[in-house]
């Protein structure tokens, strides 16, 4: 009996142990924090508006008093407009007749510049003073051949001169340039005479034949017009060499 009593009291102790132990761990344990609540929200209404201040009653102004009348305006007369001057008319000038220049007119015309290089050149070559010798013939040679006189009659020259100056036949400037005149109208007298058409002769030839650059085409076709306007029949027959 005594060993049940034991046994019983242990299980008893044991039971005590264990309520205790339990007791005391729900003592320990954290309580939860509490959660808080949020409040409703209340819904906002729209702002109120301020109430308009009453418009005070307007007051009619006083009449004016009446403004006088302007006097009327007298209308202003505006002068009559002076007559435009008319522009006296102008005399007609008679024009004078274009005056027709031969085909050879024009051809001395074009040589003006030749022709006054020339005569401008041997000017200063003939001055008073000037030393008559083999110097001077050189530089009369130079001008000739600027001149576009050519290279044979620019020699032919120059030999006479020489050969006059051998002689002692140029004393002064004028003896030369007297010289140097006769020896150019004697290169240029056998064709200072007209060109004459023999009508016996048919066909008529011409031949001219020249250095590329002289102007033979161009001198050509002024003789075609002139002799087309003599009523003659002209043929151009083109020749060359290579």
């Amino acid at each position: 009996m005594t060993a049940e009593w034991i046994s019983v009291g242990l299980l008893a102790l044991l039971v005590l142990f264990f309520v205790l132990d339990i007791a005391g761990n729900r003592k320990r344990a954290p309580r939860p924090k509490p959660v808080p609540q949020r409040k409703p929200e209340v819904a906002r209404g729209p702002a109120p508006v301020p109430a308009e201040p009453e418009a005070e009653p307007e007051v009619p102004p006083e009449p004016a008093a009446e403004a006088a009348e302007p006097e009327a305006a007298q209308p202003v007369v505006e002068p009559a407009p002076a007559p435009e001057p008319v522009p006296a008319a102008e005399p007609e000038v008679e024009r004078e007749p274009e005056t027709r220049v031969s085909v050879f007119e024009r051809i001395k015309q074009g040589l003006g510049k030749t022709r006054a290089s020339l005569t401008g050149g041997l000017a200063d070559l003939f001055s008073v003073g000037k030393k008559i010798d083999e110097d001077l013939l050189e530089e009369i040679e130079t001008t000739l051949l600027m001149a576009d006189v050519g290279v044979t009659a620019t020699s032919e020259i120059i030999d006479a001169l020489t050969e006059k100056l051998e002689r002692n036949q140029l004393k002064d400037g004028e003896a030369l340039r007297k010289a140097l005149r006769d020896e150019l109208h004697g290169l240029l007298k056998d064709v200072t005479r007209p060109l004459e058409i023999d009508a016996g002769k048919q066909p008529y030839v011409i031949l001219m034949v020249g250095v590329n650059g002289v102007g033979k085409t161009t001198t050509i076709g002024k003789l075609t017009k002139k002799f087309q306007s003599e009523g003659k029949s002209v043929m151009l027959a083109a020749g060359d060499t290579f």
